[in-house]
C-alpha cells in the first residue's frame, strides 16, 4: 500500500534577477528535474451558494498547463484546512481534483459555476521522487 502523499508547496520571494540562476541551481541540487512553469487558472464560484456558506467554500480552480497545446484540464478544489494542533508550522489544506478533457471551463460552468477570475501563473517546477515505507514510488510536485 502506498503511504506517499504528492503535496504543492509554492514560494514566494523578492530576489535580483542577477540571483535567479543562483537560486535555480541550489533548488535543482534537491531536485530530480526541474521545468518552466506556464499556467492558466480561472477561479469559478457557485451559481447558488447558501446564505450562511463561508466565501471561500465551494471555490473551483481549473487549470491548464500553456506550454503544451494539447494539454488537459484539471479542475481542483481546496477542502477544510487541516488542524493547526496537527500541522502548527503551516496550514495543511488536502484537495480533490478531476482531469478534464476537452472544454474544462464550459465543463465547470455546466456544473453550475461562475467564472470569477482569471490569472496566468510563470515560474519553475521543482519535482522529487520519494518512497514510502513498503518501497512503492510516489512523486511531490511544484
Amino acid at each position: 500500500m502506498n503511504k506517499g502523499h504528492q503535496y504543492e508547496v509554492s514560494l514566494y520571494g523578492v530576489f535580483s534577477p542577477v540571483d535567479l540562476k543562483a537560486i535555480l541551481d541550489r533548488m535543482t541540487l534537491h531536485s530530480e528535474s526541474s521545468a518552466p512553469l506556464h499556467l492558466r487558472e480561472v477561479v469559478f464560484e457557485p451559481l447558488v451558494r447558501p446564505a450562511d456558506a463561508p466565501v471561500d467554500q465551494g471555490i473551483l480552480h481549473a487549470q491548464k498547463d500553456t506550454t503544451e497545446d494539447k494539454s488537459s484540464w484539471v479542475l481542483y478544489s481546496y477542502l477544510k484546512p487541516e488542524s493547526s494542533r496537527v500541522y502548527p508550522e503551516a496550514m495543511v489544506r488536502p484537495w480533490a481534483t478531476c482531469l478534464v478533457q476537452g472544454d474544462g471551463l464550459a465543463f465547470a460552468s455546466a456544473l453550475g459555476y461562475v467564472r470569477r477570475s482569471e490569472v496566468y501563473k510563470r515560474g519553475f517546477v521543482f519535482r522529487r521522487n520519494g518512497r514510502s515505507e513498503d518501497g512503492t514510488a510516489h512523486t511531490s510536485t511544484r
